[in-house]
């Protein structure tokens, strides 16, 4: 580095530091990603038995939705998992509909910022992340620092 007077290896564990730091709260920036992936997950695992698993509809049908058990077939009317599914789309059409409509409009959404290049919430980390290492080495030029931190990799790959 030029700035510090240091040869290539000293300069190599400046960069090292500085990656350290741009990296520190990651955890943090991740967490909404993190979560959309859980709810998406825990989602797509509990949507099959709260349909189809006859001992999960009928808990459900008497604990959340409340029928009464005259409201409840005979269990004659729930020996196959087509049975059961068709007594527990009564209750689960209108939620998984809608939850698939909300779904299909945000991504949607999604696609037309990709179009325009709006990526709000990314934008605004990488902006953090680089603002926040400007101020940590004000020694160094303000946009090679900040175009490092810009590129410098979330998740570091090595």
């Amino acid at each position: 580095m030029h700035v510090d007077g240091v040869d290539w290896m000293t300069a190599r564990k400046k960069v090292d530091e500085m990656n350290r730091e741009n990296d520190k709260g990651a955890w943090l920036a991740h967490l909404p990603y993190h979560v959309g992936v859980s709810m998406g997950f825990t989602g797509a695992i509990l949507a099959v038995p709260m349909v189809f698993h006859k001992p999960t509809v009928l808990w459900f049908a008497e604990n959340i939705v409340e029928l009464s058990g005259d409201e409840i077939p005979d269990p004659a009317d729930l020996e196959t998992f087509w049975q059961v599914g068709s007594f527990s789309w009564e209750w689960m059409e209108p939620m998984l509909g809608t939850l698939s409509f909300v779904l299909l409009g945000l991504q949607f959404m999604r696609a037309q910022m990709q179009h325009i290049q709006m990526t709000p919430y990314s934008d605004f980390i990488r902006k953090w992340r680089a603002n926040r290492l400007v101020r940590m080495y004000p020694q160094y030029d303000r946009y090679i620092v900040m175009e490092y931190s810009s590129t410098d990799l979330w998740y570091d790959k090595r």
